[in-house]
């Protein structure tokens, strides 16, 4: 259950970053590779330090070395809340907009019912 929590996550996180630049795909094969060559030079540097250093030392520092890419987290991610939804952005809470009245439903499409590729542009 956690990891189908994180994945989820993960797509979601390189939607918006990818958000209207067509390199979606990319932006995940990239960041799979990442995690699976990661995955292999951990398992064989924490092999390594374990048999060097002991288990409890390689675990410490293994957690030391995992706060890196927390703090880049955290430090260089950008911000993908629209500006609707940002605290503070209408006077109001985080969902202070649903209440007043914003409109949940796109508009009416304008159709000239003359034009066929007007009627196709709805389900594209």
């Amino acid at each position: 259950m956690g990891m189908g929590i994180v994945d989820t996550v993960y797509i979601l996180v390189a939607s918006d970053i990818s958000a209207q630049s067509g390199r979606f795909s990319l932006l995940i094969g990239i960041t799979s590779a990442a995690g699976c060559l990661g995955g292999t030079i951990s398992s064989y540097i924490g092999q390594s330090m374990a048999h060097d250093v002991g288990f409890i030392s390689a675990f410490g520092l293994i957690g030391i070395v995992s706060l890196v890419p927390a703090f880049l987290y955290l430090t260089c991610m950008p911000e993908t809340l629209p500006d609707y939804a940002k605290y503070g952005a209408k006077k109001g809470r985080y969902f202070g907009w649903l209440k007043r009245g914003h409109q949940t439903t796109p508009p009416e499409p304008k159709i000239n019912p003359d034009e066929p590729a007007a009627v196709l542009s709805w389900f594209s």
